[in-house]
């Protein structure tokens, strides 16, 4: 029956403990409103109560794995080693390393030895363009514009189904911006 809180907890404690039923199990469920819920009762063997353990323990990890999301490509990036390429990616790696790793730590310096132990080659085109002195403006947009002419820039192909892409395609797009940067990168 749907009741609240109270007459909720007085009825699981008297009904899980009652030790002549041990085949009870006894739960909370949403009832109509968020106040109400509904108490359920159910009675099992032995077998049907672990197969019931079961099935509710593989309902939490298959939620957990699909909460857990970006974590398991951070934890796959970071198991990798491979080279982390972003443009002007501090903001995002302080996010990373804050919501995926651990707290930030008070300085810079310790900072940056936390991402290098966890991402030990990160580069930041924004940070390359402006320590080359090559380009007058280390926006995006255009220093993927002066890359993608410069002599011996490589020619970036576009898988089918992203020529927008190639006709100039929509800043701000992760896609898009993962484009660029790359081009930029290479």
């Amino acid at each position: 029956p749907e009741c609240n809180s109270f007459l909720r907890r007085i009825l699981y404690g008297e009904l899980e403990d009652l030790p002549a039923y041990p085949e009870l199990l006894v739960e909370s469920s949403d009832g109509s409103v968020p106040y109400k819920k509904k108490l359920l009762v159910y009675r099992f063997t032995a077998a049907q109560r672990e197969q019931y353990n079961a099935q509710k323990l593989q309902k939490k990890l298959e939620a957990a794995n699909k909460e857990a999301g970006f974590l398991r490509i951070f934890s796959a990036l970071s198991k990798s080693q491979k080279p982390l390429i972003g443009h002007n990616c501090l903001f995002d790696l302080l996010f990373f390393m804050r919501h995926f790793h651990a707290p930030l730590p008070p300085t810079l310096l310790e900072f940056k030895q936390s991402l290098h132990a966890v991402l030990p080659r990160v580069w930041d085109t924004k940070l390359l363009a402006i320590r080359s002195e090559k380009y007058t403006e280390s926006a995006l947009g255009p220093l993927h514009a002066a890359c993608a002419v410069a002599e011996g820039a490589p020619q970036v192909a576009c898988a089918p189904g992203f020529k927008d892409y190639v006709a100039g395609g929509q800043s701000h797009d992760a896609g898009y911006d993962a484009y660029m940067t790359g081009v930029v990168f290479a």
